[in-house]
């Protein structure tokens, strides 16, 4: 299923690193594409409005976070989101006051390339990971959800990092040092989007609890990824305690629902009645506006290429010809790589889930134009993966059907 040696030779292919010229032409070209969106948006800050995106309720909140850490203060009634994202413009509110964010979201969107493509040559054959790699910069929206500032940001380039370290160390125990990483990319996350630490905590910790050969587990790299979260975790509940007057208020407790008057922390904010409707709706289908614009679209509409993602299945029972001939090595590796693809699909499912059964969100489609899939930004690489591997299987089924029938046809004449 990963780097299948009939779709990349007799031998097949033991890269573990794409090139590093493809490398850095994927981060020279994704950093052209953000400039080139930033500087044609109207939405960008001194052009058809002065406020730009900052005169949307998320962007302006980030705006006076942003410009309140600058000043080493963060007073509650600016205290609306988790400063984790916040806190990466303050350097920048004095230098670029028009839009602090430019910079960080333009690193971010960077790292997020490049730790995907690296991750995408891990798992797929090296021209197929360098077609995935452009098709997640411009075949996805993904990138406007970088260009236009979103906390969102955090969660995607927390979980690029923490895949790439899981899938380049498969078939080796982790040490301090991913230990370190994994406890300050989920502080991270945790600080800008408290819930989404649960759906990308999975693959630092099937990481951190990985054995080696004879089953023998290391306990430090664990123990220092928990001491760097707690730390985080501290100095969160420490400002909302500065701020609210109790470490446990967030937030989001005072962020009241428009449509129910429910504030966003109370569990009567999520329905299950809503999730499927909601996910039909922003994931698969609805109508189309007169006024159709491509960010209006749901999911299945802005990437059909996932629309082949089911073939991936039939990988895993077209695997079982190869398994004889791999090495113990080759195997352990393989299988380590689909289980942390299927601990994503589980993330996928699970961020997909709660964000679907919130009431803040319209069932009609409509909200997809103030860009609610902002959400999925973490997880279009695993449907750009997925769907890539869903081809490659699809290419094989139909030339396995047109080889039999071909044969069938040579043999009746």
């Amino acid at each position: 299923m990963f780097n299948d040696t009939r779709l990349n030779g007799e031998h097949g292919t033991d890269r573990q690193s794409p090139r590093l010229e493809t490398t850095f032409s994927m981060a020279l070209l994704a950093v052209a594409y953000f400039f080139y969106l930033w500087l044609s948006t109207p939405a960008a800050p001194g052009r058809e409005y002065p406020l730009g995106w900052y005169g949307g309720v998320d962007q302006g909140f980030y705006l006076l976070m942003a410009q309140s850490i600058a000043k080493f203060e963060l007073p509650a009634k600016v205290y609306f989101y988790g400063p984790g994202y916040p806190i990466l413009a303050a350097p920048f509110v004095n230098i670029f006051p028009y839009d602090p964010f430019l910079i960080p979201n333009v690193v971010l969107w960077t790292v997020y390339v490049v730790a995907w493509t690296y991750s995408f040559s891990l798992f797929l054959p090296s021209r197929d990971a360098t077609f995935a790699s452009l098709l997640l910069i411009f075949a996805t929206p993904v990138v406007e959800y970088f260009v236009f500032p979103w906390n969102s940001s955090v969660t995607a380039v927390s979980l690029a990092l923490l895949v790439l370290i899981a899938a380049s160390r498969s078939s080796k125990t982790p040490g301090v040092k991913e230990g370190i990483a994994a406890g300050a990319l989920l502080g991270w996350t945790l600080s800008a989007r408290y819930v989404d630490i649960l759906f990308i905590a999975p693959v630092a910790l099937a990481m951190l609890l990985r054995t080696d050969r004879t089953g023998t587990r290391r306990v430090d790299p664990l123990l220092m990824s928990i001491v760097i979260l707690g730390g985080f975790a501290t100095c969160l509940l420490a400002s909302q305690a500065i701020a609210f007057g109790s470490p446990f208020l967030t937030p989001y407790s005072f962020h009241i629902n428009i449509y129910t008057g429910i504030a966003d922390a109370d569990v009567r904010s999520y329905q299950l009645s809503k999730i499927l409707p909601t996910f039909i709706s922003n994931f698969l289908f609805h109508p189309f506006d007169m006024f159709y614009h491509p960010l209006d679209a749901p999911l299945l509409g802005q990437f059909f290429l996932f629309i082949v993602a089911p073939f991936a299945l039939l990988g895993v029972f077209r695997r079982r010809e190869q398994k004889q001939k791999e090495t113990q090595k080759k195997r352990e590796k393989r299988e380590e790589k689909k289980q942390l693809v299927v601990l994503l699909i589980c993330g996928l499912g699970l961020a997909a889930t709660f964000y679907s059964s919130f009431t803040g969100v319209e069932v009609t489609g409509g909200s997809l134009k103030y860009q609610f899939l902002h959400y999925s930004q973490p997880w279009y690489p695993l449907l750009v993966l997925v769907s890539v591997i869903g081809f490659q299987q699809l290419t094989l089924a139909v030339g396995t059907l047109l080889k039999e029938c071909r044969t069938k046809v040579w043999r009746s004449s």
